[in-house]
This record gives C-alpha cells, structure tokens and sequence, in this order.
C-alpha cells in the first residue's frame, strides 16, 4: 500500500488536490506548501503502481496551476503567509 509509504508531513503540506475524472489517463493536480514538499513527494511516488497501473509525477507552471484551478488561489496564499 503506497500510501503508508508517503510520510504525514507530505500530506499536511498538501494545499489543493484537483482529481480530473473525465480524463482516462487519471490525472490528478497536487498543490504543495513548498517546492521541497512536492519535490519529496514526487521522490515517492513517481514510477510506484497503484491500481495496476503505474504514477507518473511531473511538475506544472504556478502561474497556470493558479489559473486553471482558481479555488487553489486562496489556499496558496494562506499557505505562504504561514
């Protein structure tokens, strides 16, 4: 199971998750507190299996992270006032 795998931190650290049901590649948009946080993340769960099939992580521009999912706007700038 992956998911005991990935520390308690990383998942705090979690601001915005987005899951995008209509695409059959699974897509899921994960915004992070800090960049050492996704980077950790990515760490762990890039190439993992989950369901049969295998985690791809890769990065996004901020700014069209920001844009495309415009209720992560307010979370993030939380996140950076601390």
């Amino acid at each position: 199971d992956w998911s005991s795998d990935v520390s308690l931190p990383i998942c705090k650290s979690l601001v915005h998750v987005d899951v995008n049901e209509h695409d059959p590649d699974g897509i899921i948009y994960c915004l992070f507190d800090n960049v050492d946080n996704a980077i950790e993340t990515q760490n762990q769960l890039n190439g993992r299996s989950f369901g049969q099939r295998k985690l791809f992580c890769s990065f996004v521009d901020m700014e069209y992270y920001l844009n495309t999912f415009p209720d992560s706007q307010e979370p993030f700038h939380q996140a950076l006032s601390g």
